[in-house]
């Protein structure tokens, strides 16, 4: 009876030891994109990869399935002209922000111009620097850049409100980068902050998180940002890195896979593609499977620290050969007492 408090304690030990980091996903790279320039336009349809060349002012379209170039769009501007920054493919028709002519030209899925609105300045409806935007429910939300604002749309441009302005208290701007909506709520790229700022649909704080530094969790130079059903992927730029969080902010992994200062990142089902701006290419990630929450919630119980998952990314081999020959050893302990 001796050596059961011995081998119990030994069990405890070998258990979240083996299993602590069994949440972690295997992100693999299985294929890239490449035949264009600068870029910091990326978005995704049914079956299509949208990628803007930025200083050429067209768009490269590759097949989804079989990552292969079909064609080139190029965009036939009128007064809003200049290189393209963000994209979004929606209702048929392609959604451009134009940095340096401030403001948002809206073209068909061939590249023919149909409206456009904006122009430099800092009144409603107006833009300084606009980086990026996301369409939901019939309204678009801009990134006004250096105005330190989001602004919102209906889809023909009409100006219907805006949130923030400079700062660096909750609900404060500056310099935000990307915008994110998911499940009614507004995910935004707080750049010269270093942080990422929640908020409902119509502008009012929820909550932030992030700080300037290279540490898990960190921020330099915060860009691009992509939600999905239960996790944030965030673009850290200066530090060439994805850091994955949970929708409470709480880091959860990152993908390193020698970037040279990323801008752009979008999700469609078990895939993640990355715009590597300064390696002109997108990078393709596999997800082998999805966490769900109740494998969360053991994976949360598993971990021993935040140090130990650090120092160990898999399931040890040898040590959960040791748990199987020790619980091997009990019963035969167990059966033997129980015969005498």
């Amino acid at each position: 009876m001796r050596n059961y408090p011995i081998i119990f304690f030994l069990i405890l030990f070998i258990i979240p030891v083996s299993f602590k980091n069994i949440s972690a996903f295997d992100y693999e790279m299985d294929n890239t994109l490449d035949g264009f320039g600068w870029s910091m336009g990326l978005s995704l349809n049914d079956d299509r990869i949208y990628v803007a060349d930025g200083l050429y002012n067209q768009i490269l379209i590759f097949d989804k399935l079989e990552n292969v170039f079909l064609e080139t769009i190029s965009l036939q501007e009128r007064i809003c002209s200049g290189h393209i920054h963000g994209i979004e493919i929606m209702y048929d028709k392609i959604f451009v922000v134009k940095e340096n002519q401030n403001c948002i030209a809206i073209f068909d899925l061939d590249g023919k111009f149909l409206y456009e609105f904006g122009k430099k300045g800092d009144k409603q409806g107006e833009f300084n620097g606009p980086q990026n935007l996301q369409i939901f429910e019939e309204k678009i939300f801009v990134t006004d850049y250096e105005n330190h604002r989001i602004q919102v749309f209906d889809l023909d441009g009409k100006f219907l409100y805006e949130f923030g302005k400079k700062g660096d208290k909750q609900g404060e701007f500056v310099r935000p980068f990307d915008i994110e909506i998911f499940e009614e709520k507004i995910f935004v790229t707080d750049s010269g902050n270093y942080r990422i700022q929640i908020f409902d649909l119509d502008g009012k704080f929820l909550y932030e998180f992030g700080k300037k530094g290279d540490k898990q969790g960190e921020f330099n130079g915060v860009l691009g940002i992509k939600v999905s059903e239960n996790q944030i992927f965030v673009i850290d730029s200066g530090n060439n890195r994805i850091q994955i969080f949970d929708l409470d902010g709480e880091i959860v992994d990152t993908i390193n896979e020698n970037f040279k200062s990323p801008h752009q990142i979008s999700l469609n089902e078990n895939k993640i593609y990355v715009l590597d701006t300064y390696n002109y290419q997108v990078k393709i990630f596999s997800i082998p499977y999805q966490v769900t929450d109740s494998q969360a919630f053991l994976n949360n119980e598993l971990e021993i620290n935040e140090e130990s998952s650090e120092m160990n990314d898999s399931i040890d081999p040898s040590l959960i050969f040791l748990l199987i020959i020790i619980i091997v050893v009990l019963f035969m302990i167990f059966l033997r007492k129980k015969l005498m």
